[in-house]
């Protein structure tokens, strides 16, 4: 049986961050804040994407299934105190 690696993302809002799962065991997860050094960052968490896949050692993801869940009312409240120019 091969492994099943899950990547969860936080984006679209404040505090993004990312965080990998390997057959639902958690491996590595992270805010992107702690790479960009600016609080509550609503960046793509890219440099955490990059350093979950470091943890497990990996370099693609070969088959990616994606779920977006997002609650559009508290974000949009939310964003103009976060947003970065």
């Amino acid at each position: 049986m091969s492994d099943i690696y899950t990547l969860g993302l936080n984006f679209l809002h404040s505090d993004s961050s990312a965080c990998l799962f390997k057959n639902n065991l958690l491996i590595a997860a992270n805010e992107e804040e702690r790479f960009v050094r600016i609080k509550h960052s609503s960046n793509f968490p890219e440099k955490s994407i990059n350093f979950c896949l470091q943890q497990a050692g990996l370099k693609i993801l070969v088959r990616v299934a994606r779920r977006l869940m997002q609650n559009e009312a508290v974000s949009l409240l939310r964003r103009p105190m976060f947003f970065q120019l």
